[in-house]
């Protein structure tokens, strides 16, 4: 018999979910275990607040910097969301369903937008 629709999204969900909680539980650190998925999800936390929420978008168009110190974030993610490095959002993965909206909202017209997501600078 076929696996079923549950077992399916199990087999696919379980190392994410397991990850997530071992990341959660503080031994990511003492084993060195990369934390990039953890911080990619505040970044995309933080865009989907601004795509979404009115107020999240005003505090950050009136301050980035201040606005950015509300999530955990790594230096480099700051500074990409600070300087708007459209590039650097796409590259550390976050996705284009949250990243255009995110450029729309900066006035960012949709040639350019695919420029910087295919080209470095």
């Amino acid at each position: 018999m076929p696996p079923s629709a549950l077992e399916r999204s199990n087999a696919v969900l379980w190392p994410i979910l397991s990850t997530y909680v071992y990341c959660l539980s503080g031994f990511a650190a003492s084993t060195h275990l990369p934390l990039m998925q953890m911080s990619l999800y505040q970044v995309q936390k933080l865009v989907q607040a601004v795509n979404r929420d009115p107020e999240s978008r005003t505090r950050f168009l009136e301050s980035r910097e201040s606005f950015t110190q509300d999530f955990e974030l790594t230096d480099s993610e700051r500074d990409a969301l600070v300087n708007m490095s459209i590039y650097d959002l796409y590259d550390m993965g976050v996705h284009p369903l949250l990243l255009r909206p995110f450029t729309i909202i900066h006035g960012v017209s949709e040639p350019d937008y695919l420029m910087a997501i295919r080209e470095r600078g």
